[in-house]
């Protein structure tokens, strides 16, 4: 998984509110919103929260919390938690709350609240 991913998952997990997060040195995700993130393999991270998320090729991402997803009528993709995330483009998700996640320089991702939102 990428930082990019990371950060959509860390700002999902802190209610889909404006975060940052940076990659450090020892390859830790490092987020304004409290949570570290630490990439145990290509395919499952652990959140310092006690969160694991785990992703298997195309599959939704399973959250040891319980989080569930799925394909909304829209085509974002649905939480459990209320949230819709839909991709932008190569460097860019967007949350139905009007948060964007924005790839800042290679190891800086900024999530912030735009203006309006095109929210399913």
């Amino acid at each position: 998984m990428t930082i990019l991913e990371i950060a959509v998952y860390a700002a999902l997990l802190g209610g889909a509110s404006p975060v940052t997060c940076h990659l450090d040195e020892a390859a830790v995700a490092r987020c304004s919103n409290g949570l570290d993130a630490e990439q145990i393999s290509r395919r499952e991270i652990h959140f310092s929260n006690g969160v694991t998320v785990h992703r298997e090729g195309d599959a939704f991402p399973a959250f040891s919390n319980g989080l569930k997803a799925w394909w909304g009528s829209s085509g974002w993709l649905q939480f459990s938690n209320g949230i819709g995330i839909r991709r932008l483009g190569p460097s860019e998700y967007a949350f139905s709350n009007g948060l964007v996640c924005g790839t800042e320089l290679p190891d800086l991702i900024d999530c912030v609240r735009q203006r309006s939102s095109a929210a399913p």
